[in-house]
């Protein structure tokens, strides 16, 4: 990722933006990932290949996610005192998730927490009941939702974030239709964002790209794989041994909690 992210020349910064992630090299799937290669590129034009230069990156932009978690509490709950003891709270509670740390100590989930920073800062610059973002506002959120989804495509699902914020977040008695026009309107902006950034995608990859099958794994079912993945959000991989995996309700335990 770094070989092919580096940029010695103004070809190289031009192929961080109109290559597919890898240059082509990954053999499990075509991605566009041009944020991410440009981070890369930042990281190794500072500090070559020196291991500190990409972890330190890493957890600056956990914080700054975490910042903006903060953030996003704090204007949720109104009021001085009680919007910093919620903010303080929320924001403890992200920085220390073991899902986060374990993207921290792994550079190439650097896509992962690229999107989320991105997808905190876009839902931040929307509008709140009684606090109006303004035009400048919807459209910084729009280039949040194209850097979102520039990170990695999974940041697409900032646009039914975006729309279920626009319509919930909306004050005095109106009918379920008239919520739904609004928060329509109001995404607008995100939905020119996550567009433009796929129509690039379609350009470079030729397509949509995604994963490819691998050979070597064997096929699953829906419900495998979904309980699998609901199995590894709540509970990480790496703070439990082998052992204990085997005990049938460990999974509804790290839910409960």
């Amino acid at each position: 990722m770094i070989l092919t992210a580096r940029v010695q020349s103004w070809g190289d910064l031009w192929g961080c933006v109109s290559e597919s992630m890898m240059d082509g090299r990954y053999p499990h799937g075509e991605y566009y990932r041009p944020v991410t290669n440009l981070f890369f590129a930042l990281d190794h034009a500072l500090g070559g290949l020196e291991p500190r230069a990409y972890h330190r990156t890493d957890w600056l932009i956990h914080l700054a996610s975490t910042l903006l978690m903060a953030g996003l509490a704090a204007r949720l709950f109104p009021g001085r005192r009680h919007g910093l003891r919620i903010a303080a709270v929320a924001g403890v509670l992200f920085c220390l998730h073991p899902i986060h740390l374990e993207l921290v100590t792994a550079p190439p989930r650097r896509a992962d927490t690229l999107c989320l920073l991105f997808m905190l800062a876009c839902l931040l610059s929307q509008s709140l009941p009684g606090r109006d973002a303004g035009t400048r506002g919807r459209w910084m959120g729009a280039l949040f939702a194209f850097l979102a989804v520039g990170s990695k495509e999974t940041g697409a699902v900032v646009l039914p974030v975006a729309f279920a914020w626009h319509t919930c977040f909306l004050r005095g008695p109106c009918t379920l239709l008239e919520r739904l026009r609004h928060g329509a309107r109001l995404t607008v902006p995100v939905l020119i964002g996550v567009g433009v950034l796929l129509g690039l995608r379609t350009l470079v990859l030729g397509g949509l790209g995604g994963p490819l099958p691998i050979a070597e794994l064997e096929p699953v079912s829906r419900t495998e794989l979904f309980g699998s993945l609901i199995e590894r959000a709540v509970l990480p991989m790496p703070l439990l041994g082998r052992s204990t995996m085997d005990w049938p309700y460990l999974p509804l335990l790290a839910a409960s909690l």
